[in-house]
Protein backbone atom coordinates (compact mmCIF):
# COMPACT_ATOMS: atom_id res chain seq x y z
CA UNK A 1 0.00 0.00 0.00
CA UNK A 2 1.98 3.41 -1.18
CA UNK A 3 2.07 5.49 1.85
CA UNK A 4 -0.65 8.60 2.12
CA UNK A 5 0.21 11.90 3.21
CA UNK A 6 -3.27 13.30 5.24
CA UNK A 7 -3.74 16.51 6.82
CA UNK A 8 -6.79 16.22 9.22
CA UNK A 9 -8.50 19.26 10.52
CA UNK A 10 -10.74 19.10 13.27
CA UNK A 11 -13.42 22.03 14.39
CA UNK A 12 -15.35 23.09 17.01
CA UNK A 13 -16.73 26.73 16.63
CA UNK A 14 -14.28 28.68 16.58
CA UNK A 15 -11.42 26.59 17.47
CA UNK A 16 -9.47 24.91 14.64
CA UNK A 17 -6.72 22.16 15.45
CA UNK A 18 -4.48 19.63 13.68
CA UNK A 19 -4.97 16.16 13.99
CA UNK A 20 -2.14 13.80 14.02
CA UNK A 21 -1.86 10.28 13.55
CA UNK A 22 -1.98 7.67 16.14
CA UNK A 23 1.35 5.19 16.58
CA UNK A 24 0.86 1.59 16.87
CA UNK A 25 -3.09 2.04 15.81
CA UNK A 26 -4.91 -1.24 14.86
CA UNK A 27 -8.39 -1.67 15.05
CA UNK A 28 -10.16 1.26 12.73
CA UNK A 29 -12.87 1.82 10.60
CA UNK A 30 -11.81 2.63 6.64
CA UNK A 31 -12.36 6.36 5.79
CA UNK A 32 -14.73 4.96 3.23
CA UNK A 33 -16.98 3.44 5.49
CA UNK A 34 -17.05 5.86 7.69
CA UNK A 35 -20.85 7.42 7.53
CA UNK A 36 -20.64 11.19 7.38
CA UNK A 37 -22.70 11.98 11.16
CA UNK A 38 -21.12 10.01 14.03
CA UNK A 39 -22.91 9.65 17.03
CA UNK A 40 -20.01 9.12 19.10
CA UNK A 41 -15.87 8.98 19.04
CA UNK A 42 -14.51 6.39 17.12
CA UNK A 43 -10.99 6.13 15.24
CA UNK A 44 -10.42 6.47 10.83
CA UNK A 45 -7.93 4.99 9.10
CA UNK A 46 -7.03 6.89 5.58
CA UNK A 47 -4.69 4.63 3.53
CA UNK A 48 -1.70 3.59 6.08
CA UNK A 49 -2.32 6.15 9.05
CA UNK A 50 -5.16 5.86 11.60
CA UNK A 51 -6.46 9.40 13.29
CA UNK A 52 -8.45 9.81 16.56
CA UNK A 53 -12.07 11.25 16.35
CA UNK A 54 -12.52 12.29 19.74
CA UNK A 55 -14.20 14.80 20.17
CA UNK A 56 -17.32 16.63 18.88
CA UNK A 57 -17.37 18.71 16.22
CA UNK A 58 -15.93 18.75 12.22
CA UNK A 59 -13.32 17.09 10.83
CA UNK A 60 -12.44 17.02 7.49
CA UNK A 61 -9.73 14.91 5.65
CA UNK A 62 -7.28 15.95 2.88
CA UNK A 63 -5.96 13.04 0.95
CA UNK A 64 -3.03 14.16 -1.22
CA UNK A 65 -2.29 9.84 -1.87
CA UNK A 66 -3.78 7.51 -4.07
CA UNK A 67 -7.33 6.71 -2.38
CA UNK A 68 -8.71 3.73 -1.48
CA UNK A 69 -12.08 4.30 -3.74
CA UNK A 70 -11.34 3.53 -7.00
CA UNK A 71 -13.24 5.11 -9.56
CA UNK A 72 -15.59 3.18 -11.89
CA UNK A 73 -12.85 2.86 -14.35
CA UNK A 74 -10.60 1.03 -11.91
CA UNK A 75 -8.14 4.12 -11.51
CA UNK A 76 -7.23 5.44 -8.19
CA UNK A 77 -8.63 8.60 -7.32
CA UNK A 78 -6.12 11.52 -6.75
CA UNK A 79 -6.36 15.11 -4.85
CA UNK A 80 -6.70 17.10 -8.53
CA UNK A 81 -9.49 14.46 -9.10
CA UNK A 82 -11.79 16.67 -6.20
CA UNK A 83 -12.26 13.34 -4.14
CA UNK A 84 -9.39 13.85 -2.11
CA UNK A 85 -11.57 15.62 0.33
CA UNK A 86 -14.15 14.21 3.09
CA UNK A 87 -16.14 15.22 5.72
CA UNK A 88 -17.39 14.08 9.11
CA UNK A 89 -19.53 14.94 11.87
CA UNK A 90 -19.13 13.56 14.99
CA UNK A 91 -22.59 14.79 17.73
CA UNK A 92 -23.33 13.42 20.55
CA UNK A 93 -24.15 15.65 23.01
CA UNK A 94 -22.86 19.02 21.87
CA UNK A 95 -25.77 21.20 20.26
CA UNK A 96 -22.78 23.73 19.04
CA UNK A 97 -21.01 21.07 17.27
CA UNK A 98 -23.66 19.79 15.47
CA UNK A 99 -24.94 23.29 13.90
CA UNK A 100 -21.14 24.38 13.79
CA UNK A 101 -20.39 21.85 11.76
CA UNK A 102 -23.92 22.15 9.30
CA UNK A 103 -23.10 25.54 9.03
CA UNK A 104 -19.44 25.05 7.64
CA UNK A 105 -20.62 22.49 5.15
CA UNK A 106 -23.95 25.04 4.09
CA UNK A 107 -23.68 27.85 1.25
CA UNK A 108 -26.80 29.66 0.20
CA UNK A 109 -28.26 28.71 -2.74
CA UNK A 110 -30.64 26.37 -4.08
CA UNK A 111 -29.08 23.52 -6.09
CA UNK A 112 -29.52 20.84 -3.76
CA UNK A 113 -32.52 22.34 -2.22
CA UNK A 114 -34.82 18.87 -3.70
CA UNK A 115 -32.13 16.82 -2.63
CA UNK A 116 -33.85 14.45 0.80
CA UNK A 117 -32.08 14.82 3.92
CA UNK A 118 -29.94 11.11 3.31
CA UNK A 119 -28.98 13.00 0.09
CA UNK A 120 -28.00 16.10 1.83
CA UNK A 121 -25.75 14.29 4.35
CA UNK A 122 -24.31 11.90 2.07
CA UNK A 123 -23.25 14.91 -0.75
CA UNK A 124 -21.84 17.17 2.60
CA UNK A 125 -19.59 14.04 2.64
CA UNK A 126 -17.11 15.55 -0.26
CA UNK A 127 -18.56 18.89 -1.27
CA UNK A 128 -20.76 22.29 0.27
CA UNK A 129 -24.74 21.90 0.23
CA UNK A 130 -25.89 24.47 -1.82
CA UNK A 131 -29.41 24.93 0.22
CA UNK A 132 -31.20 27.49 0.92
CA UNK A 133 -31.84 28.59 4.97
CA UNK A 134 -35.15 27.44 4.91
CA UNK A 135 -33.87 23.72 3.66
CA UNK A 136 -30.65 24.09 6.38
CA UNK A 137 -33.46 24.38 9.07
CA UNK A 138 -34.75 21.35 7.64
CA UNK A 139 -31.68 19.25 7.34
CA UNK A 140 -31.13 20.69 11.18
CA UNK A 141 -34.31 19.53 12.64
CA UNK A 142 -34.06 16.02 11.27
CA UNK A 143 -30.58 15.50 12.65
CA UNK A 144 -31.51 17.12 15.40
CA UNK A 145 -34.17 14.43 15.80
CA UNK A 146 -31.68 11.83 14.59
CA UNK A 147 -29.78 12.55 17.52
CA UNK A 148 -32.66 12.94 20.47
CA UNK A 149 -33.33 16.18 20.33
CA UNK A 150 -36.57 16.13 18.36
CA UNK A 151 -38.12 18.60 20.77
CA UNK A 152 -35.94 21.41 19.26
CA UNK A 153 -38.37 22.32 15.99
CA UNK A 154 -40.46 20.70 14.15
CA UNK A 155 -38.54 18.55 11.08
CA UNK A 156 -39.38 17.95 7.61
CA UNK A 157 -38.76 15.67 4.78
Amino acid sequence: MAEHIVRVRHTLMHQVREVMPEVDADEAIPLADLPTLVSGPTRVRVGDRVFALDEEGLYQFWDHGPHEWPRPDGRPIRLGDGAGYAAVIVAQSNLFALLGAIASLQVHGFADNDLDNAALLEKARGDLLRISCGRTVALVCSLLARQGLPGWCRASR
